[in-house]
């Protein structure tokens, strides 16, 4: 059996009008990873293909119904504020702390996982996220590292129970838009990374906002191929250890 993990970051509004009724038409689960800082991450106002993924946030009652149709609620930090600016424990706690408080205030538990903002991380932030009660954390293809083309990776990364640093979860692929067509993570891609997968191991996708139809697109390709395939998908908190 192979499974599948599908992450969605930053709360942005298409996770709850495009990304939910899509997963929900399948019967598949997904980890949405929310901030409060969900209403201006997607507000660019300078490049012309960032311009055209320009989106608002989700509201906290949506972000709730998520939490009611089954989806994980994943902690992305108040303030989407990354390791270079959080220098202790105490801050890092307090970035999770406070979106913790905001989602209970909506009914929502606690999260027990947790995405880095631009997917850096290093050991005071683990121990941060240890402190705060987080059980598994996902970075981007190279945990730790930032803007890392797919063109750079000599290997697929996967998830593999009792090898992998549960705080330093990579993604397998990123779905989403990219300049350069050849940094695109495709279907194709994706199918070939499954086809090579041992069993036991977990692909953890990573995405954020599919306003733009391309990038919806895309993305019911991969749902579609998931399906077809017959492979399981769960939440980033339902990772074997």
């Amino acid at each position: 059996m192979k499974n599948v993990v599908l992450t969605f970051d930053d709360g942005v509004k298409s996770h709850y009008t495009r990304v939910a009724p899509l997963l929900k038409e399948y019967n598949m689960r997904a980890t949405f990873f929310v901030t409060n800082a969900k209403d201006t991450l997607w507000q660019h106002k300078d490049s012309l293909f960032l311009r055209a993924l320009n989106e608002k946030g989700m509201s906290w009652e949506e972000i709730k119904e998520l939490h009611d149709d089954g989806f994980e609620i994943g902690n992305h930090t108040w303030s989407h504020v990354g390791m270079q600016r959080l220098e202790n424990v105490e801050a890092i706690q307090r970035e999770v702390y406070k979106l913790n408080d905001k989602l209970a205030d909506f009914g929502i538990p606690t999260p027990t996982t947790f995405c880095y903002p631009g997917y850096l991380v290093n050991n005071i932030y683990v121990a941060g996220l240890v402190a705060s009660g987080i059980s598994f954390a996902r970075s981007g293809y190279r945990p730790g590292q930032w803007k890392v083309s797919l063109l750079e990776l000599s290997e697929t990364s996967y998830y593999i129970p009792g090898v992998t640093d549960r705080f330093r979860v990579p993604c397998t692929g990123a779905l989403g838009p990219c300049l350069n067509p050849a940094e695109v993570y495709t279907l194709d891609r994706f199918a070939r990374d499954m086809d090579r997968m041992p069993d036991g191991y977990v692909a953890v996708l990573g995405s954020h906002g599919v306003v733009h139809d391309k990038v919806f697109n895309d993305l019911v390709a991969v749902v579609e191929y998931i399906a077809k395939s017959g492979y399981t998908v769960i939440c980033l908190r339902d990772l074997p250890a």
